[in-house]
Order: structure tokens, then sequence, then C-alpha cells
């Protein structure tokens, strides 16, 4: 196989890669970020002793001892970066969960966590802004865009901007997207504890949150899978829509009755 046919071929996978991984949902490409982290801890010893083999050779082949410790230096910070974007996956994902169980403290201290990091990140990859676009940041700035806001809608009822998130504006949006999801979440939760009417705000959120992704229909070079998750958003909006109107009514009907009750105008059943 010449050079052509190498390049064609690897194209066409990566074409295939593409169409595959716009099905999968932003939890199975975290879980998969964090698998593939655990493996290169279990194997970091075997990996470091290899690295160190071929430095050597590349040492003893006569390679430019400069470009060599750029080449150390750069994946010093890719290490560095790609740890802490695990970690502030991890820690958005706690919060999260304590914004759902109503622990608010919780939740703020766990974001503050992941902010730190992800400052981290950006200092270690100052000199290394081609590790920056690798991609793993990005899936830790949406997720720490989606927390945020997770946060801010639920206990404060307000969408934060992107420049009060502090990430990239394309992150920020991604992070809406992944966001229907969660307030979907947080209105089934209130359905459930009899606090339908309350869902009603939270709906008006998604609608608007929807409306916004949609101004934003550009290729996903651009977005970075920004369509599907405006797809998925609308999908999420109309299931809740119908959940909460389905509740409200339920609930109407239940006060009517109550009142027929109080009134005596239906005889209780003996």
């Amino acid at each position: 196989m010449d050079i052509k046919d190498s390049v064609e071929h690897i194209a066409r996978n990566a074409a295939l890669a593409a169409k595959k991984l716009s099905r999968v949902t932003e939890t199975e490409k975290n879980t998969a970020l964090l698998r593939m982290a655990e493996a290169l801890e279990r194997n970091s010893k075997f990996l470091l002793d290899e690295n160190a083999k071929d430095v050597n050779g590349a040492k003893k082949a006569g390679i430019s001892k400069a470009m060599l410790e750029e080449m150390e230096d750069k994946d010093r910070a890719r290490e560095e970066a790609f740890r802490r974007s695990r970690e502030v996956i991890r820690l958005c994902s706690s919060s999260i969960r304590s914004v759902h169980r109503g622990n608010l403290e919780s939740a703020l201290r766990l974001m503050q966590e992941a902010g730190e990091d992800l400052d981290g990140i950006r200092e270690a990859l100052t000199e290394h802004q081609d590790i920056r676009y690798a991609g793993f940041v990005d899936a830790a700035e949406q997720e720490y865009a989606e927390a945020r806001n997770v946060y801010s809608i639920i206990a404060a009822h307000t969408i934060l901007k992107p420049e009060e998130v502090g990430v990239e504006g394309i992150n920020y949006l991604c992070g809406l997207g992944d966001l229907s999801g969660e307030l979907r979440r947080h209105i089934l939760d209130l359905i459930r504890t009899g606090r339908a009417e309350e869902g009603e705000r939270f709906l008006e959120v998604m609608e608007e949150i929807h409306s916004l992704l949609m101004l934003f229909d550009y290729p996903d070079a651009v977005t970075r899978g920004l369509r599907r998750k405006s797809d998925l958003a609308r999908s999420m909006l109309e299931r809740t829509r119908g959940d909460l109107t389905n509740a409200l009514e339920l609930a109407k009907v239940q006060n009517l009755l109550r009142a027929s009750h109080a009134a005596g105008k239906i005889d209780r059943p003996k």
C-alpha cells in the first residue's frame, strides 16, 4: 500500500469513526475517557519504561537534544492536563448529583475545586496549544459549564453567561446542550414530590436553551458536535413537556375532586 492509498484508508476509517461517535451520548464518552485514564494509570510504569527506551534510542541515533527536551516537556504537560481533565469531569458529575440531592453547599465546593483544576490545565498548556485542542480539555470545559448552570438554574433560577462560566463559547453551548437532561430529571423529581407546578419554570428554561442552541446551525467541524446535542435537547424538551402537562392536568383533577368532597357534592366510598 503506497502513501496515497494509506492516507485514503485512514480518512475512510476516520469518517466511519466520526459517524459512530456522533451517536454516542456524553455519558458514554465520559465513561470511555475515564476508562482510558484508568488504563493509562494501570500501565504507567510500562509506558514510562518504553518511553525511556525510545528517548535513549533517539539520543543514540543523534536526535537533537533540544528537540527531545521539547517533546518531553510537551508529554509532561499532556499528562498533567489529561489527569486534571479527568478530575474536572469527576468533580462536576459529583457536583450535579449533589444539586439533585439538595446539598448545594457540597455542590458549590466541588465546582470550585473543578474550576481550580481547569486553571491548572490552562497553565500547564500555555505553551502547548496543540494539546489544548486534542479534545479532552473540551470535554472537561463542557462538563464544567453544565455543572455551573445546573447549580445556577436550580439554586438561583438564572442562566450564567459564557464569561461568567469562564470556558470557550462553543464548550459553553455544548454544556447547555447536556443541561437539558439534568433539567428533565429535576422536573420529574418535582412531579414525583407533588410540586409539578414548580416544574413550569424549568420547562421554560429548557425551551430558552433549545431556542438558543438552534441559532448555531453550523458544521460539526466548527461546533464540535453541538448539532447532535441540540437534537437531544429538543427530544428531551418534547418528552418533558408531555410529562409535565399530564402531571399538571392530573393535579387539576385531584384538586377538583378534593373541592367537591369538601363541598359535599361527592359521597366518599363507604
